[in-house]
């Protein structure tokens, strides 16, 4: 008999993107080698998603879109499992999971249940609720009293990778020779294509151009012709990369949305230009840029590929302020999260 098992309610598709699904992934991948079983449930997994969790040997359930928010779907599967103990980690944007009359369903029929959420309107009846943004620490909270709230970027969940690479950054390079572009696994903005133009314009070549796009970025043909007509761009192109951590590391500069991979970078001590593509991501990146910590330039939609230009010029020449950005960011996020939330999920699981 197993002792214990993990239930990821989470999606990953061109509306929502990967992050939740990879945020999940990481905490599965440690909760594994401390013997914990893991079950993704997903609605509509893409292939790409199924063959990720067949290697890493983990399990799939598909959710009926008839069953996305309803909690009897989720624990038929549990309740004939052969474990001890269970946990439920809900990792959904959808306003239906924050309602209470889900919440209730959850917690009355679960073991214990832990939601990774970036709101604070809902009243909590979960055992942890986490939010690694840093808005968090300003929010307010309503949860039950045993609840355990794990609020803000001490708590950021990383690939362990991160963590490794960390302590072999580097100093700021007198030119920018590096840069690392990615905005999302589907990148349904488009900021791919208006990044690479953008750096067209540039007086000053780098020297390499690491461009990186997901298993759901449907822009490839575009994005390929662009480069056919632009043979000067040095642009090293990766599809669905699995070796993200090694990609950042060798950049000396970045330019992302303010995804998952503005903490990852920050780890890194990365210099970062961000431009937000979501409402919750225009509302933290302004505070992550207010510590000094990256360059936010703007929202997808009101950001012109000349502002793009400018500023990476301006950051690309100005060492001093890259390495200043480089410290600040790894003050932020010290790559120990994922550690950290594990432990307080073990910690149910052996209650």
């Amino acid at each position: 008999m197993a002792e214990s098992q993990v239930l990821f309610r989470v999606d990953a598709n061109k509306q929502i993107g990967t992050g939740h699904f990879y945020r999940c992934l990481y905490i599965a991948r440690m909760l594994k080698a401390k013997g914990a079983i893991s079950v993704f449930f997903m609605a509509d997994a893409d292939k790409t998603i199924f063959d990720i969790l067949k290697t890493e040997g983990m399990g799939l359930v598909d959710v009926p879109n008839d069953q996305k928010f309803t909690a009897r779907f989720l624990y038929e599967y549990s309740l004939i499992s052969n474990v001890k103990k269970s946990l439920l980690v809900v990792d959904c944007p959808y306003p239906d999971v924050y309602q209470e009359s889900f919440q209730d369903a959850i917690c009355s029929r679960a073991g214990r249940v832990m939601m990774i959420t970036f709101r604070n309107e809902s009243r909590f009846k979960a055992d942890i609720v986490h939010n690694q943004n840093l808005f968090a620490l300003t929010e307010k909270y309503s949860a039950e009293p045993h609840t355990r709230l794990l609020l803000g970027p001490e708590y950021i969940i990383l690939d362990e990778r991160y963590l490794t690479l960390r302590h072999n950054n580097r100093d700021a390079r007198n030119k920018v020779e590096t840069f690392f572009v990615f905005f999302g696994g589907v990148d349904g903005s488009g900021l791919t294509l208006k990044v690479l133009r953008a750096l067209t314009m540039l007086e000053e070549r780098p020297g390499k151009i690491i461009t990186v796009v997901g298993a759901l970025y449907s822009m490839e043909r575009e994005l390929r012709t662009l480069l056919h007509h632009h043979p000067e761009l040095p642009v090293e192109l990766h599809v669905n990369t699995s070796n993200m951590p090694l990609l950042m590391a060798e950049a000396d500069l970045a330019i992302t949305s303010g995804g998952m991979s503005i903490w990852e970078l920050a780890c890194l001590g990365i210099p970062d230009i961000i431009i937000s593509t979501s409402e919750r991501e225009k509302v933290h990146t302004p505070l992550l840029d207010q510590r000094g910590a990256c360059l936010y330039v703007g929202h997808y939609d009101e950001v012109s590929e000349k502002q793009i230009t400018d500023s990476v010029k301006k950051l690309a020449g100005d060492r001093q302020q890259r390495e200043a950005m480089s410290k600040a960011a790894m003050n932020v996020v010290d790559g120990s999260g994922t550690q950290k939330v594990v432990q307080h999920m073990m910690e149910l699981l052996v209650q």
